[in-house]
């Protein structure tokens, strides 16, 4: 008889627990972390997606969901763009914010609708409206930039134009060709 290695976090793992349950209960998003989730292929990011959508409902904790999300951001993957804009809407603030970074990172010029939808609605809380103003700044464009300027000079809360105010800063930036050195 052969002596297997035994991989204890399996054997102690319940039955019906993914093994994405690691990297969703990660302390950090790391080199690690990162190099697994690519190395799952579309079926994995197919799980992804199943558990940041909690298909299952109430299987999977907000903190879960949102990391799913991120991941599915940080990968790029293209196919979960209209899971991720239905996302915006979620219960969870956590699964929200994290998929207006998602969305941003997977559509790129796609995004920039919902994201300045977001932007623009009162009803939005200040955090997400922030969010996706930063989100702008990396993919928009000339009619971005535009329409920023505009809805920023009738905003009502002093944060939300400063961001505006940085975010416009930047993103002229970008269209002439030069990088923040900031980040």
């Amino acid at each position: 008889m052969r002596n297997e290695p035994v991989d204890r976090q399996q054997e102690d793992r319940p039955q019906d627990q993914p093994p994405l349950f690691d990297i969703l209960n990660a302390i950090e998003v790391d080199a690690g972390v990162m190099a697994y989730a690519s190395s799952l292929g579309e079926a994995g990011w197919k799980q992804l997606l199943d558990i940041a959508t909690e298909r299952g409902k109430g299987k999977y904790a907000p903190g879960e969901r949102a990391r799913a999300v991120f991941l599915l951001g940080a990968l790029r993957w293209r196919p979960a763009f209209t899971a991720l804009r239905t996302l915006l809407h979620d219960e969870s603030a956590t699964v929200r914010l994290n998929a207006i970074h998602a969305l941003g990172a997977v559509g790129g010029p796609h995004a920039v609708p919902p994201l300045l939808t977001i932007v623009k609605d009162p009803l939005v809380d200040l955090s997400a409206r922030a969010h996706a103003l930063r989100c702008l700044a990396d993919i928009g464009d000339q009619h971005t930039l535009e329409e920023l300027e505009s809805w920023a000079k009738d905003e009502q809360h002093v944060e939300l134009r400063w961001v505006a105010q940085v975010t416009t800063n930047r993103l002229r930036l970008i269209l002439k060709g030069l990088r923040d050195p900031s980040g």
